[in-house]
């Protein structure tokens, strides 16, 4: 396509996503990268003209930044050979041989991030690096927000460290015409602006590209001098492509006119309609082509698209309707899938499209369990809208049809910092958004992060003022204050409503161990009286195991959920993957919801809809008995996938197998179970590993709480020196940061932890209590009284 704008020509057809791609010095070659993921691929070239594939002597996989020589006779990238490390490479074009740049060492270390940047040089003697300063292990922004650039000798790999840029740089390129470099970074802002530096040995002359307000993806540059384009963002909030001329200091948006295409096509028209309403409705759409490949619109009209990996095949794409859309094919037959959340049943059907002609076709969702789940409400609390550096920005409005498109009630959209002190849409912080209906309600809060305690997700802050984050360097608040306990006293005191996310990591045998865990969680749960945690999510296998010693050690904490959706960028799960239902007999309102879900009237999932009955109780409820004791129970489960595991739970143990029904998606149970001791009963339903559900489909009940005066949790001693070791583990990492300004901020959190720790020394002896009530923070004097004291406080304590 010109510059200018105007017809955009399809080079490629090949069965696979497009990404990084480069021209050859003479222009008559493209190379690229085909990928399933959007960060590594196979390195394919083709030929301008016909978009015939150039064959290579050997495969070869890569990520980032791809640049020929001047001569044209070789590709720098990070290469490898496939399923190999990638790192520094050259890449001969005759013979197909790797040659790996000689490279300082200290340079390759940010390779385990997937945080190097780099760029050739138009005279291809020299390798710009830019390098963060995040250790493997550590959040990303723990050691600070900046970027040393150095310039590497390409043949010889001698370094030279050129400056310090003060901001994270996503994207390096060298400067058109004769030298310098294009640098797309947050210096500024949260969203990255794309900056020119035309002597790389004087920073002081980096300057702003005019109109460059935010750059998505990555700017196409043209070495010998012209024209900068790249995606941005127009004052309406949607993405369009702009250009700017170095020489006469110009930017301006490029239109694009009409599409050709490399391949005889066709027009698809996919309308998803509700079957009870009978009107069109937004839901989630897949086009697949018998190459495997998906496909997306392009009507002009916004779509939110989304590449998926599964546990079980290729990653998924799939777009955003908000009701019926077109897409422009090439001829053959395509797989139509039509989603809309769990309460759903997907719809698929096979169709053709011929060339020149338009294809209809009329898909309709009708619900699972309609009757039996009508009272239950669905949401989650842990979506971007816009987070990191996506490739595209997303308005609101978009942002509520999306969630629209997954059928939530409830769409907790956070705004956050991610290497420092810029907030991503901290503008729309408090905004709410309701759909036509009323039945979706998109509300702006908070993400707390931390880079020692963990995060928090906070809604309902409208009209307040609340910390970002700590633990950043490169911010406001560089130190390990406020911890997330004190951000939970302050969220109480406004009616905010906070849940910990990602709780814990996936490796079994260290749940406290990643990067993003919540350490502090103990701490908040003794101290602070925190009670949410996003137990349903991408940490699920992790954080369930954490849930379940947090309920053993007598702490009622109540399960939700949190995909940490982005909503702006590909390889993420969709907004609501994982949720939790609330029941609201009464009918839905977001505050009742809220108010269900902090009550544990819920059940959290990413596919089937359970509910448990024990003597007429639900979850969230409290069955008081006298001694051992026979109780009813009901057990309904309906799901759009098979199912291989339902079962009752006790105190973390299966208590009772459920029979599932012949179609593995339907339990109907009535029978009964025996308690003797106190203690919590949940319902859990499984499958295997299915492409709908992204992952295996699971869901699980929060908590009946069983109590019998006399009686223990026999697992409480056991979860009481799990915590015991975890909260060492805690004061041992504070006192290494010694990330303190001032020396009463670290004495709070010392007490704080030797507080809680003081709480599972005394469970340890105490089988008989069967829940803490309330936080030991009121007005007790914890070390001068037993806990059973603290919790004869009035309630709300």
């Amino acid at each position: 396509m010109p510059v200018d704008g105007g017809v955009l020509d399809i080079i490629d057809s090949s069965d696979g996503y497009s990404i990084e791609p480069t021209w050859s010095p003479d222009r008559r070659r493209l190379a690229f990268l085909l990928t399933d993921d959007g960060i590594r691929g196979r390195l394919t070239i083709v030929d301008a003209d016909s978009g015939r594939q150039i064959a290579l002597p050997f495969e070869v996989e890569g990520t980032a930044n791809l640049a020929y020589d001047r001569e044209g006779k070789r590709i720098l990238g990070q290469f490898g050979n496939p399923g190999a490390p990638l790192r520094p490479a050259w890449l001969d074009l005759e013979t197909g041989r790797l040659h790996a740049v000689a490279v300082p060492t200290e340079l390759l270390r940010p390779l385990k991030g997937m945080r190097l940047r780099m760029a050739l040089a138009g005279d291809s003697r020299t390798i710009y690096f830019a390098i963060h300063p995040d250790e493997t292990g550590e959040q990303a922004g723990n050691s600070g927000e900046w970027a040393d650039v150095y310039a590497v000798d390409a043949e010889s790999g001698d370094a030279r460290a050129l400056f310090r840029w003060p901001g994270s740089i996503d994207f390096l390129a060298p400067g058109p015409g004769d030298g310098g470099l294009v640098i797309e970074s947050n210096r500024v802002s949260a969203l990255n602006r794309i900056w020119l530096v035309p002597d790389v040995f004087d920073p002081e002359s980096a300057r702003l590209v005019p109109e460059s307000t935010a750059a998505f993806g990555h700017p196409g540059v043209n070495p010998r001098g012209g024209a900068l384009v790249w995606a941005g963002l127009t004052n309406s909030g949607t993405t369009e492509l702009r250009s700017f001329d170095p020489a006469s200091g110009r930017s301006r948006p490029v239109a694009i006119t009409r599409f050709t295409y490399p391949f005889p096509a066709g027009q698809l028209e996919v309308t998803a309609v509700d079957a009870r309403a009978g009107a069109t409705t937004a839901a989630r759409v897949s086009v697949r082509g018998e190459n495997g490949k998906y496909y997306f619109p392009n009507d002009g009209r916004p779509h939110h698209i989304m590449m998926t990996t599964t546990q079980v095949s290729e990653p998924a794409g799939f777009f955003v309707t908000s009701g019926r859309s077109v897409l422009t094919l090439p001829e053959g037959r395509y797989r139509v899938r039509v989603a809309r959340g769990h309460r759903y049943r997907s719809v698929e059907r096979s169709v053709d499209v011929t060339r020149d002609s338009a294809t209809k076709v009329r898909l309709r969702l009708a619900e699972v369990g309609a009757r039996l789940f009508r009272d239950w409400y669905s949401g989650e609390t842990h979506i971007h809208a816009n987070y990191s550096h996506g490739y595209w920005h997303v308005s609101p409005e978009l942002a509520l049809t999306n969630c629209e498109a997954e059928d939530l009630n409830v769409c907790g959209l956070l705004a956050a910092n991610s290497y420092g002190s810029s907030i991503f849409d901290h503008e729309r912080t408090g905004q709410l958004l309701a759909s036509l209906s009323g039945q979706t309600i998109a509300a702006t809060g908070i993400e707390f992060r931390s880079t020692f305690w963990g995060h928090l997700a906070i809604t309902n802050v409208a009209g307040h003022a609340l910390p970002f984050m700590s633990g950043f360097p490169s911010s406001p608040e560089p130190g390990d204050h406020p911890s997330t306990g004190e951000i939970i006293e302050i969220a109480k005191m406004i009616g905010a409503t906070v849940s910990h996310t990602h709780i814990a990591a996936n490796d079994p045998l260290d749940l406290y161990g990643g990067p993003y865990s919540a350490k502090g969680l103990p701490v908040d749960a003794v101290v602070h009286g925190a009670r949410l945690i996003d137990v349903h999510g991408l940490y699920y296998s992790g954080s369930i195991h954490l849930w379940y010693k947090l309920l053993n050690a007598g702490i009622p904490m109540i399960a939700t959920s949190g995909t940490d959706a982005f909503l702006n960028g590909l390889s993420r799960v969709p907004p609501g993957w994982a949720r939790t239902y609330v029941r609201i007999p009464q009918g839905f309102s977001r505050d009742r919801w809220l108010q269900g879900e902090s009550a544990g009237n819920s059940f959290i999932s990413n596919g089937p809809l359970v509910d448990l009955v024990v003597d007429g109780r639900r979850p969230g409820d409290t069955i008081r008995s006298e001694g051992a004791r026979t109780l009813a129970v009901q057990v309904r489960v309906r799901s759009d996938v098979p199912l291989d595991n339902v079962a009752i739970i006790f105190n973390g143990t299966v208590m009772q197998a459920i029979p599932i029904r012949p179609d593995k998606k339907t339990v109907d149970y009535e029978g009964s179970i025996s308690v003797e001791t106190s203690g919590w009963l949940a319902l859990t339903a499984s499958g295997p590993s299915n492409p709908q559900t992204v992952r295996a489909p699971s869901s699980h009940t929060n908590p009946i709480w069983i109590e019998v005066p006399g009686t223990g949790n026999p697992h409480r001693r056991d979860s009481a020196v799990y915590f015991i070791a975890w909260l060492d583990r805690v004061r041992q990492e504070l006192e290494r940061r010694d990330r303190f300004g001032e020396a009463e901020f670290k004495r709070k959190a010392l007490d704080d932890i030797q507080r809680s720790r003081e709480f599972f020394v005394r469970s340890m002896g105490s089988e008989s209590d069967a829940k803490l009530q309330g936080a030991i923070s009121c007005s007790c004097d914890v070390s001068g009284e037993e806990l059973d004291e603290c919790d004869k406080q009035p309630s709300g304590c």
